[in-house]
């Protein structure tokens, strides 16, 4: 199953987002309910990973070169603070309230599926960033990056 489009929800109280409900039979049956909030290293957003799209994303990371300062820095902020949650009854999970203050979400955030995961933004980000697209230079790059694709 691919995730896809956005979703907006709130963050209860305890730091809970509920999942969409047409996600949580797929993930209870093919991830153990099992998903990894892990920060973004490029966005102000968070990465959710499905159990076993994570333990694929955790060994490519875990194999690189750790005597390298820079990837040590990126293994720790991903791998060293992700959250491992399960869905509960309702099918929500604990962001983490050290995801929610350094990501500085408020109540509404945005859930927006990318494939094989989610990311998760502050619903006032989502929207600043959806205002922007991609400048001469972006585009350029992105011809350069993917030469046979086209929109």
């Amino acid at each position: 199953m691919e995730f896809r489009g956005d979703h907006k929800l709130n963050i209860d109280a305890k730091g809970r987002i509920a999942i969409p409900k047409k996600y949580r039979d797929y993930l209870q049956e093919e991830h153990d309910s099992v998903l990894y909030v892990s920060y973004d290293t490029g966005n102000e957003c968070l990465n959710i990973y499905p159990k076993q799209q994570w333990l694929k994303f955790e060994a490519k990371m875990m194999s690189l070169p750790n005597t390298n300062p820079t990837i040590r820095k990126m293994q720790r902020l991903l791998i060293g603070r992700v959250n491992e949650q399960t869905l509960d009854a309702q099918g929500r999970i604990n962001v983490g309230p050290q995801h929610i203050e350094r990501m500085q979400f408020g109540k509404e955030v945005i859930l927006v599926g990318q494939g094989r995961r989610f990311e998760l933004w502050d619903k006032a980000n989502w929207d600043h960033d959806g205002d922007e697209s991609l400048n001469e230079a972006e585009l350029q790059e992105l011809g350069e990056l993917l030469p046979d694709f086209s929109f």
